[in-house]
């Protein structure tokens, strides 16, 4: 387990992350995970090949998919034209709902005063 020490004046808090969520809590406070969400990706995945992510809506797990598949099969690479669609239930739910994730790249310009 590794963690990282804060100092907050006169004590030291310890931070870390959740072994079983992934989320970044303090040590002394009680953390419960958020529910888990189930991904189905019918055009990389078998149907029933389902990817687990804890989140605390439906929206957000479907955002956290696309970020982690934008890292296997990236879509920044053609302007962000690329859109994938997948499905999302909340974990012991029946009824799927149909997402279409993308991304976007933000170009970012600067300028500065050069001294002579």
């Amino acid at each position: 387990m590794w963690y990282m020490e804060i100092n907050l004046g006169k004590e030291m808090t310890l931070f870390t992350n959740c072994f079983k969520c992934g989320v970044f809590i303090w040590r002394s406070t009680p953390h419960k995970c958020p529910p888990i969400y189930e991904i189905q990706d019918t055009e990389y995945r078998g149907e029933d090949d389902l990817e687990e992510i804890y989140s605390h809506s439906m929206e957000e797990a479907a955002k956290k998919y696309t970020e982690q598949w934008d890292q296997d099969e990236p879509m920044l690479h053609d302007g962000g034209t690329t859109t994938h669609e997948f499905n999302v239930r909340k974990q012991g739910d029946t009824d799927w709902t149909r997402f279409s994730g993308w991304g976007e790249a933000t170009i970012d310009y600067h300028a500065s005063r050069v001294e002579e």
